[in-house]
């Protein structure tokens, strides 16, 4: 993964603008698909104050 990312990286060192959007929409989609995965079961809740309030 670092190598694939190597070339992102922005003239002074730091993280390319590109890198941080494909970081949000890589969490965003794995969060989609745990949401569809288990919505049946939770309800879609993955916050431990409400999960843990509506049994």
């Amino acid at each position: 993964m670092a190598i694939l990312q190597a070339p992102y990286t922005a003239e002074n060192g730091g993280m390319a603008s590109t890198t941080g959007i494909w970081i949000a929409v890589s969490y965003g989609f794995a969060l989609l698909v745990n949401v569809w995965a288990f919505y049946r079961i939770s309800g879609g809740l993955f916050n431990p104050a409400v999960s843990s309030f509506f049994p």
